[in-house]
């Protein structure tokens, strides 16, 4: 671990450790939660984010095989942590938290005072910044758009299809959905089509639409919204969670904005 540097776009400077070398931007953001640090690091909701643990000790228990996670990849662009816990111990544990970000190429930074920063965080709301090996007063690239986009699966998918069963039919909105909402989706008798968050299923025959979570600005989702607009037309049931709920909102004509910072603990 060598000396590195959390920079935020408003010219404040965090010193810690990180064993990655050369400079990653995200928007950064501070959860609450005292465990389930592998489910957030692998939610697409986080993609983009430097993901700040307000919880002082994170990686305790290691990290177990990628089917408990909520997607197979870490979405996260960093993570900053008071203290990362190099002795770990569950039953399930392969890897430690150090060594499975450090795989994923994904930088670590610790020795953070993340009590101040959250401080600032809760203060300043979510603000651009960068984990950095030195001090760079270079100036920092615009935000990254349209993360849905980056998240979302490229083809539609069927689930739950059996010959001889009549079933009752969802479609599933992918953007960015939690591996846990498929999975309770999954464990209903109901045939489940798994569609891009840009695929127009305003023409295929189904009972319900699910719109999941996701990141980024639901407003720059307008493919999604526009097409949902047009699904409501037929009154069937529909159910959005987090980005979903949004995209609900946009298709009858409301309006978005973004919060100063959102809420990202489970406890």
């Amino acid at each position: 671990m060598k000396k590195a540097y959390l920079i935020l776009e408003n010219g404040q400077i965090f010193e810690g450790e990180s064993s990655q070398k050369g400079t990653f931007f995200g928007e950064v953001v501070f959860t609450t939660g005292m465990c389930g640090y592998m489910e957030s690091l692998t939610d697409p909701s986080f993609s983009g984010q430097i993901l700040v643990f307000t919880y002082p000790l994170i990686g305790n228990y290691g990290i177990a095989d990628l089917s408990f996670g909520e997607s197979k990849k870490i979405h996260v662009a960093g993570v900053i942590v008071n203290e990362s816990c190099t002795h770990w111990s569950h039953h399930h544990g392969q890897f430690s938290l150090a060594d499975w970000l450090a795989q994923a190429g994904i930088p670590l930074m610790q020795g953070v005072d993340t009590r101040a920063l959250t401080k600032i965080l809760r203060q300043k709301g979510s603000v651009q910044g960068a984990i950095s090996s030195e001090i760079k007063t270079e100036s920092f690239p615009p935000p990254s758009t349209h993360q849905v986009a980056r998240v979302s699966p490229f083809e539609k998918k069927f689930f739950g299809k059996e010959e001889g069963k009549t079933k009752k039919r969802v479609i599933a909105v992918d953007c960015g959905m939690k591996e846990n909402m498929f999975r309770l989706l999954s464990s209903y008798p109901i045939e489940i089509l798994r569609v891009p968050y840009n695929y127009d299923y305003s023409h295929e025959e189904y009972d319900g639409i699910f719109l999941s979570n996701g990141p980024g600005d639901p407003q720059e989702c307008e493919e999604t919204y526009s097409i949902l607009r047009k699904a409501m037309k037929k009154e069937k049931p529909i159910f959005g969670v987090c980005l979903g709920a949004q995209m609900m909102a946009l298709a009858v004509g409301a309006k978005t904005y973004k919060l100063a910072f959102g809420h990202r603990g489970q406890n």
